[in-house]
């Protein structure tokens, strides 16, 4: 079966393909009650590790959660052997397997669509990603689903998807005069932004970028500050489990706000325990009254840094858009609805299934009878810190430029190659990742730190056992040595290094991620 998966900071979708349909998959939880997703939740109970529903379960019972845990995947330092806090011998690779695992047993256990799915059955799926997301993300983000049993075909940027749901249903808003549409991605961890070209079934990601750490999860952290301030409260005086009871009944509350909305009510009393509420001395019931208006002025400034990414990605060409499509389940917001008609007017549409437009889009590309062509962006820097002016200075080189096409079929790669004649014995390469680059060429913005290499170009030094990185350097007296680069790129964005030395057949693999 083939599935399209938005693996989410707060809920993960499933949709899959049906005759030319692409309806959500709901989940069934403890309680016998089907939802149209599987919640982003892990919790820890006695030693063990739950997911999804069953984190819930556990959570109600006072065992710790993690709420969101999908943003630990976007820190600079992130990656696969990254030690969980509180779960020894725990990485972040094993603890997305282990959702992702679970995700399949409720798909073939507890799912509208495990009748149709049996425990052989390999199931197909394509995935999605943050568009600024780095390799280390992209990374273990493919391989837990691999471990967990998925055989992923198809990975992209979660707008270039979302953008793809949007011509499936709203084909006719694109014309030859324009034909570009903006697909604003506000979801509970994150939010991403796509520029779009659409001609027929193809489209064409022209540029994409997003905030790796901005998304509903914020505004419930404003509506939940907002409210113990009216107490007199800090959050440092409250329990971990009564944090995350009071900031989840702050998204309920922030989830139920509509355009007339006038008056929050938070229900602050509800989430302490009885110590907690007698120290804070806010009597029975502790319900806190927040104006709407007051509210929707403190979430202004996180739509604003939205904006900003907007302007970088329209780069002048807003006469050309089709349309504004809005996803994201965040966007439900009405203050981000009312900002985006004050700068688009008319040209923004809102999907109907804003929380399921990702995966819908998914499925639709995993679909070969779909006729859907998706050209994508690398939408970050890779390059290296190299010795210049013959060791006296340090230069950054450009190696994958943001605008580099990439595949998004498993069974394709890009390749670029590098050849040159080495000034020095021994080669120190620092590699690294970058959202921007300054005028001059400079990594700017998040910039992550991959690998230090160090290539012995002296056939002297190629043999093993020596030390290299306490080796004295020196200038190459052969003018005829040449040495070469070659750097592959995957559907992942994961980047893999093969550097050799031409005349001794000497090589060396990296691969960054």
């Amino acid at each position: 079966m083939r599935l399209g998966i938005d693996f989410g900071t707060t809920h993960t979708v499933v949709a899959m393909g049906n005759r030319g349909n692409f309806p959500t998959v709901s989940f069934q939880d403890a309680d016998l009650d089907f939802h149209e997703f599987f919640p982003s939740v892990v919790a820890f109970e006695g030693g063990k590790v739950l997911y999804g529903f069953a984190a819930e379960q556990a959570a109600r019972r006072g065992a710790h959660r993690e709420r969101s845990f999908k943003r630990w995947l976007g820190g600079i330092n992130a990656s696969p052997t990254q030690p969980m806090p509180g779960m020894e011998g725990l990485t972040l690779l094993d603890l997305v397997t282990g959702f992702l695992t679970a995700l399949r047993e409720a798909l073939l256990k507890r799912s509208t669509v495990s009748k149709l799915l049996s425990r052989g059955e390999p199931l197909q799926a394509a995935v999605a990603v943050p568009a600024n997301a780095h390799s280390a993300q992209r990374f273990i983000t493919l391989e837990a689903f691999r471990r967990a049993g998925f055989e992923v075909t198809v990975m992209m940027n979660e707008p270039s998807a979302a953008g793809i749901e949007f011509a499936h249903h709203h084909l006719s808003a694109i014309t030859q005069k324009r034909d570009l549409v903006l697909v604003y991605d506000l979801g509970g961890g994150t939010f991403d932004v796509s520029l779009v070209m659409m001609e027929g079934g193809h489209h064409d990601i022209l540029s994409s970028s997003g905030i790796s750490r901005l998304g509903g999860d914020d505004f419930d952290e404003i509506l939940q500050e907002m409210a113990l301030r009216e107490l007199a409260i800090t959050r440092g005086n409250l329990s971990t489990q009564s944090r995350a009871r009071l900031l989840a009944h702050c998204c309920e509350v922030k989830e139920a706000i509509k355009p007339n909305t006038r008056r929050l009510f938070v229900d602050v009393g509800s989430c302490l325990d009885a110590g907690e509420i007698d120290q804070a001395k806010i009597g029975p019931a502790g319900v806190v009254t927040v104006a709407a208006d007051e509210y929707e002025e403190a979430c202004t400034r996180i739509v604003g840094r939205t904006l900003s990414e907007v302007d970088r990605v329209i780069a002048g060409r807003e006469a050309e858009l089709a349309g504004v499509y809005v996803v994201g389940g965040a966007s439900s917001l009405p203050v981000v609805g009312r900002t985006l008609r004050q700068r688009f007017a008319r040209r923004v549409h809102r999907s109907a299934q804003p929380s399921s437009s990702t995966a819908i889009g998914l499925a639709v590309a995993a679909d070969p009878s779909s006729g859907v062509g998706v050209s994508e962006r690398l939408n970050r820097c890779f390059g290296v810190f190299r010795e210049a002016d013959s060791g006296g200075n340090v230069s950054f080189d450009v190696i994958l430029d943001p605008a580099l096409e990439v595949p998004t079929q498993f069974s394709t790669r890009h390749t670029i190659q590098r050849r040159y004649q080495p000034a020095h014995n021994i080669g120190h390469f620092r590699f690294i990742e970058c959202s921007s680059l300054t005028p001059d060429r400079i990594p700017s913005g998040d910039i992550t730190h991959f690998a230090q290499v160090v290539f012995p170009f002296d056939p002297a030094l190629q043999q093993t056992g020596i030390d290299l990185r306490k080796a004295t350097i020196t200038r190459m007296e052969v003018t005829d040595h040449w040495a070469e680069e070659r750097y592959e790129i995957d559907a992942a964005g994961i980047i893999t290094l093969s550097m050799q030395d031409l005349q001794t057949g000497y090589q060396q693999t990296h691969r960054f991620g």
